[in-house]
């Protein structure tokens, strides 16, 4: 008896789904009574309950899309430091086989290298300050470029850390807010979730300026007055000089400093190489936090649905790799007992 069933259609190389194609394995799906429909490429999307296609599945069936390279990635991680993880070892060496197939150029299976046409569009446009409407789909197209990316950079960032890196929860609304947010401030956000790292990596891509700036908040040690903190988070960024050198060096000129204020609805933002005087800004204010941040001036090659993809990526790994790795956040102590004789 069979308790439960689904149909596969798995794509490689450039060969993207054909929505007739998944439309008429719906139907059939539908008539067999088969509740699932698996569909496998190299297109990315945010979570495995969306699909590269527009396309509706009836309520009787559930609709999953993977792309190979978040499961090359899932198939690493179950074999990274695996003593629990798999505890047959033949089934350690089938995956092993599996992975080395499918990291191999002959498979046709690749990760995310090139933005849809829709970015450079806006890119351009919004260079240009054509006006831009809620309706234009090539504005939606680079929203889900986007919305790609960051998954291709969490999945990039799990495989060279050993553990599942997360991009940003989205729902049914998400494409329409953030075309809204593109038309209104030109800019588009994304967030990276790394368990035990200081704080999620937030990313802003802003068209106008053709920049992209990535940032993690520290908390600063509660306990210590303002010099005390502005010290403490300076000590924190030379270790990291100290360890990295000069990979920290090229990010140096990028870096700048944003501290908390309390009740402030905006932070105090100053340079790395002004630190020194952030003690004279926040003077009669309490700092809560530190938002320490890389801005990166991607030119021309903001706009280019190639080129935008390696500066980006090379981004985030020199962040992490430089900077975020080696930051902590300041943890209250332990209560002491008032012992009373």
């Amino acid at each position: 008896m069979i308790s439960d069933a689904a149909f596969f259609e798995m794509k490689n190389k450039n060969n993207g789904l054909d929505r007739d194609q998944i439309e008429k394995y719906l139907d059939i799906s539908k008539k067999l009574k088969v509740g699932k429909l698996v569909t496998v490429s190299n297109e990315f999307v945010s979570d495995s309950s969306q699909s590269p296609l527009k396309i509706k599945p009836p309520k009787s069936i559930v609709l999953k899309h993977f792309s190979w390279t978040y499961l090359i990635t899932k198939g690493q991680l179950l074999i990274f430091d695996n003593d629990t993880n798999i505890l047959d070892a033949d089934q350690i060496e089938i995956m092993k086989e599996t992975l080395y197939y499918f990291e191999n150029s002959v498979s046709g299976i690749s990760g995310y290298t090139l933005m849809k046409a829709g970015w450079k569009e806006l890119a351009e446009n919004i260079r240009a300050q054509k006006p831009l409407k809620n309706s234009d789909e090539y504005i939606q197209d680079a929203v889900l470029s986007w919305y790609e990316e960051e998954k291709d950079m969490a999945l990039m960032l799990s495989r060279k850390l050993g553990v599942l890196v997360k991009s940003s929860l989205r729902g049914a609304g998400s494409v329409k807010h953030d075309v809204k947010r593109l038309v209104k401030e030109n800019n588009i956000l994304g967030q990276l979730s790394i368990r035990n790292s200081v704080s999620d990596i937030k990313i802003i891509a802003e068209f106008e300026r053709r920049v992209v700036s990535m940032s993690v908040k520290v908390a600063a040690p509660m306990d210590k007055g303002i010099v005390a903190r502005i010290t403490w988070i300076s000590k924190q960024l030379h270790a990291c000089k100290k360890r990295e050198g000069s990979l920290f060096e090229s990010l140096e000129n990028q870096l700048w400093i944003e501290a908390e204020i309390k009740f402030a609805k905006s932070r105090i933002k100053i340079k790395l190489s002004e630190l020194g005087e952030l003690a004279e800004l926040a003077k009669g204010k309490e700092i809560q936090a530190f938002h320490v941040v890389v801005i990166s001036s991607f030119g021309s090659g903001f706009a280019s649905n190639k080129k935008f993809i390696v500066l980006i990526e090379k981004m985030v790994l020199e962040f992490y790799e430089g900077i975020v790795q080696h930051l902590s956040n300041w943890n209250r102590p332990a209560p002491k007992l008032n012992i009373v004789e």
